[in-house]
């Protein structure tokens, strides 16, 4: 079970470094596999704004942007070719240490100087995809720290879960556990959403095994793009925990099983027309 200390924290206060969690855990509770960081370890990173954006003059496949971090101007050489001007990018500055340990300096790149370099999600921590930089919208205040949107750095606990304790399988139980640990107090944030209309009638569920499963539920979810992303903080969350983001309704379904424990399953209604029968499976039944 990988546990992001940054979630942890939502959920009950602790003053504690990865290193005394490790040990306390370890005596108290299950043993820790690892220890892993992402993102920017330590350092400065700002919300920087694209003012010019062309190919390097001395290289194909090298770009070079000027970049406004609120008050000054930088140059800035890349690889990625999706930055355009007008576009807010994060921004980190030498001397910043990356989670590989190495330490961000100010280069030469093909004969121009590089100061910093323009960040993408992977690069982030939020997930695996460093195919470009992440474009920040106009929300995000130019010159002013990415930690006040997101986090930029995360701690990542690798709890050595036993099978006889499936209650640590989820973010909220690994809280509960901590809490008794320290005799301390957890809470569970309320979740906030709405809904609308009456039950849905026009879908069929059959429980044929109810000494298996005495309850199933569903509900039901429209106006839902199957491409549509979910917002950055899920992703990161989803990433941090193990997991590849993949889009917004996969994406909050194994967000809750990260948070729970339960694992939950979203249908595609028009693939289920017939409807959805829990019962016991028949003999070579795949």
């Amino acid at each position: 079970m990988r546990v992001p200390l940054s979630w942890l924290h939502e959920y009950l206060d602790f003053d504690l470094r990865a290193d005394e969690l490790v040990d306390l855990f370890s005596l108290r509770s299950q043993e820790i596999d690892g220890v892993y960081r992402l993102g920017v370890i330590e350092g400065e990173v700002v919300i920087g704004e694209v003012v010019e954006f062309g190919p390097h003059p001395n290289a194909d496949r090298l770009f070079v942007a000027k970049v406004d971090l609120g008050g000054r101007e930088v140059q800035i050489v890349a690889g990625a070719q999706n930055p355009r001007p007008g576009v807010r990018v994060p921004v980190v500055l030498p001397g910043s240490v990356m989670s590989d340990g190495t330490t961000l300096k100010k280069a030469k790149l093909r004969g121009l100087e590089s100061y910093g370099m323009m960040m993408s999600e992977r690069e982030l921590g939020i997930s695996a995809d460093h195919g470009g930089i992440l474009l920040l919208d106009d929300s995000h205040e130019v010159g002013r720290p990415v930690a006040e949107y997101f986090p930029v750095g995360e701690t990542v606990l690798d709890i050595d879960v036993t099978p006889n304790r499936p209650d640590l399988w989820g973010m909220i139980g690994v809280a509960r556990e901590l809490a008794a640990i320290l005799k301390t107090e957890y809470r569970i944030p309320e979740p906030s959403f709405e809904t609308g209309g009456k039950p849905t009638r026009d879908f069929r569920l059959r429980v044929e095994a109810e000494d298996l499963c005495p309850r199933y539920d569903l509900r039901r979810i429209s106006d839902l793009e199957p491409g549509q992303v979910a917002p950055l903080w899920m992703r990161r969350r989803i990433y941090a925990g193990g997991m590849r983001p993949i889009n917004a309704i996969v994406d909050a379904t194994n967000y809750v099983m990260l948070e729970t424990g339960q694992p939950i399953h979203a249908f595609d209604a028009l693939r289920v027309r017939e409807g959805i029968v829990v019962r016991r499976g028949r003999t070579r039944e795949k």
